[in-house]
């Protein structure tokens, strides 16, 4: 009865998640578990110095199978949205934040609890077509320290060649879920 109890509490305190937005833009997280059961209650948040490393991290338009598909250092601003993927290894129990900037100036925090010993996550990002600029994500620790930096250019699109039709858009799922879910 105990073990219930506890999938229940973790169900609700993933629900209870907040969404951060700014300006129309939102950064939402989705934990992809690699390790443990599902339904596992995730670990107390750890105050212990760091001993692990962000494994992988980067930009990219779409994940699939728990693994980024692409590599992005610059993106035309008739894309209006774009991931950022992190694997952690050994930091299981710390909370983690993706600071997403633009320009400088921080546009969405979205935390991240490492729930095991490696931990793959993204978040999101949308973006207006006016926010053309250099765009950050720093992996934060509880203390504030990087850990890790990546960055990419959001570009104007360029015009399509007169008689060429743009491309086709791609298949994509209609909606990302708006809570995080841990996948196994």
């Amino acid at each position: 009865m105990k073990m219930e109890w506890a999938n229940c509490v973790l169900v609700l305190a993933l629900v209870a998640l907040p969404a951060f937005a700014e300006d129309e833009g939102e950064a939402r997280t989705e934990a992809l578990a690699t390790e443990g059961e599902a339904g596992e209650a995730a670990p107390e948040a750890s105050s212990e110095p760091l001993s692990g490393q962000v494994a992988r991290a980067g930009f990219t338009t779409q994940v699939v199978d728990r693994e980024p598909q692409d590599s992005v250092e610059s993106l035309p601003n008739d894309v209006s949205q774009i991931l950022f993927f992190s694997e952690f290894s050994g930091l299981e129990g710390h909370t983690l934040t993706h600071v997403w900037e633009r320009d400088g100036t921080e546009m969405a925090r979205v935390p991240i609890v490492v729930g095991g010993s490696r931990w793959r996550v993204y978040s999101t990002k949308n973006l207006e077509p006016s926010w053309l600029g250099e765009w950050k994500v720093n992996v934060v620790d509880e203390e504030g320290r990087v850990l890790h930096s990546e960055s990419f250019s959001y570009v104007a699109a360029e015009a399509q060649p007169a008689g060429e039709e743009a491309a086709a858009p791609s298949e994509e799922p209609a909606e990302e879920p708006s809570v995080p879910a841990a996948m196994e």
